[in-house]
């Protein structure tokens, strides 16, 4: 009877997590800056490749959740902080998350940037 019960509450945890993604849109952003990698550069590169694959017909989008992801995705770009401190680097990445969180109300999700971001 305990694993039937635990069964139930996981499906029901599903069901909710469910709903929850299915109003949720995500806030997709390039964050073409690799000057901290410690061993090659590239990682500001990725964002294009990404979107090149991910967008291509063949690409399943859907969860198995069922949810259909790519239509929910609002792309803003590609974003290129120009400041040489690692700080401001930061700080620049996180205004930018910022907007997407707090001003559109979106799920931030970056493509790129080295390990330091």
């Amino acid at each position: 009877m305990k694993a039937i019960t635990s069964m139930v509450s996981k499906r029901m945890n599903i069901k909710k997590y469910h709903r929850f993604l299915s109003n949720k849109v995500v806030g997709l952003l390039g964050i073409l800056e690799d000057r901290n990698s410690s061993f090659r550069q590239g990682p500001a590169k990725a964002p294009k490749i990404i979107r090149q694959y991910f967008f291509e017909p063949a690409v399943n989008t859907w969860s198995e959740l069922g949810i259909e992801v790519a239509e929910r995705i609002n792309d803003f770009g590609d974003f290129t902080p120009h400041s040489r401190n690692y700080d401001d680097i930061c700080s620049s990445i996180e205004a930018e998350m910022d907007v997407l969180q707090r001003v559109h109300g979106l799920i931030p999700l970056t493509l790129g940037g080295d390990h330091s971001i």
